[in-house]
């Protein structure tokens, strides 16, 4: 599993610079580019966390 998110982790790397040179090109900004890369991984992270770590769920007794 280590392996396969090494791996995946570069090629998202990879793409993310290919995208950003070709935003850049067209006339994007750099503070465009910036908030719309963190508020996909911040999608993709609370997305994650729901599934795995469930972190709306509370115990009876904590609450």
């Amino acid at each position: 599993m280590g392996v396969f998110l090494v791996l995946l982790g570069g090629i998202f790397w990879a793409i993310s610079g290919v995208l950003a040179e070709y935003l850049f090109k067209n006339n994007y900004g750099v503070d465009w580019v910036s908030f719309y890369r963190l508020f996909c991984t911040g999608i993709v992270l609370i997305l994650y966390s729901l599934k795995k770590i469930k972190i709306f769920q509370f115990k009876k007794d904590e609450l």
